[in-house]
């Protein structure tokens, strides 16, 4: 069924699926490495822009570190929470992570951790 089952039955006006006009999820390990590229390419070039726009070191040092710092957070919500705080829940995006997290604090708060 995939990693996003649920947009397949969002219909849209002309009658065809979300899925038709968004591509399909990437299977291919030589389209996913070309779209890794992608994004490291796309990234390079807005930093290059920015840098060119204000040449300081520490404008460079503060893009460094704001990479560095989302990179963390995503490999946190996609990798470590399915891996290590709940392994049975499967995201599908920034924001399905934000919510889950704030449902198990609420769970936890209700409910006091879980001692198993």
């Amino acid at each position: 069924m995939g990693m996003y089952p649920h947009v397949n039955r969002i219909p849209t006006e002309t009658g065809t699926n979300r899925r038709q006009i968004l591509g399909r999820d990437l299977h291919d390990p030589k389209s996913m490495f070309c779209k890794a590229i992608g994004f490291v390419v796309i990234g390079s070039f807005a930093c290059t822009l920015i840098l060119l726009a204000i040449p300081r070191w520490d404008i460079a040092a503060y893009l460094a570190l704001a990479i560095w710092a989302f990179a963390r957070a995503y490999y946190f919500a996609f990798y470590v929470i399915e891996r290590y705080v709940d392994p049975n829940y499967r995201f599908d995006g920034i924001v399905s992570a934000i919510r889950h997290l704030r449902k198990l604090r609420q769970d936890t708060f209700r409910n006091g951790p879980d001692r198993s």
